[in-house]
């Protein structure tokens, strides 16, 4: 009974079927979280241009106290902890806040290290790199967008496995399995692209 479930889950048709679908329920979000990924990368930068007022450092020189930057936070905020502060990644950024109340809502603010005045506060909605940020890591739902890229890693590792699994060759036709032919057709070639790099990203 077992070998006959074995023999059926390992038919390659059945394989490629696995594979596809796990492909579509994959790619619209690998694509969203590629490109919310790449903005954070360059976060700073693109903070301070698209709020040059607000997440740049106003100041041309100084730097003040760490405690004088939360006591300006919390003077803004008495009814908010600080939940964190992210530190100047420049010399042209400012300091970061996340503060939270006891219902859970957020702040932020952003803080001149020069003289710690605040120079830009209130709800995500202000914070357009925090809002990337928050569908990259949740899809801005919390617990169900958790759940959702969670459902889409399971995917993408089930994708690579059955994909792996679906081009294994037989034995001394590894070399052959790789190659691509640059002079096939379109649909061919496209196919032996998807199928060496697919491997080769896969893998890694």
């Amino acid at each position: 009974m077992f070998s006959r479930t074995v023999a059926f889950v390992m038919k390659k048709p059945l394989l490629l079927k696995v594979h596809r679908w796990c492909g579509l329920v994959a790619c619209a979000l690998i694509l969203l979280q590629a490109l919310t990924g790449t903005a954070m990368v360059f976060r700073t930068g693109l903070a301070e241009a698209i709020d040059p007022q607000g997440m740049t450092r106003a100041t041309s020189s100084g730097q003040a106290p760490l405690s004088v930057v939360l006591t300006s936070v919390q003077a803004k905020y008495p009814g908010y902890q600080i939940q964190r502060v992210v530190w100047p990644q420049d010399t042209r950024a400012t300091y970061f806040a996340y503060l939270v109340d006891a219902a859970g809502h957020m702040r932020f603010a952003s803080i001149d290290p020069g003289d710690a005045r605040v120079l830009r506060d209130g709800t995500i909605w202000r914070f357009p790199l925090e809002f990337v940020l928050a569908i990259h890591l949740r899809l801005f739902m919390e617990k169900t967008g958790l759940a959702i890229i969670m459902l889409m890693a399971a995917s993408l590792l089930t994708m690579v496995v059955t994909g792996v699994a679906y081009w294994w060759p037989r034995r001394g036709s590894l070399k052959k399995s790789l190659t691509v032919k640059w002079r096939a057709p379109g649909k061919m070639l496209l196919r032996q692209l998807h199928r060496s790099t697919g491997l080769v990203v896969g893998l890694v």
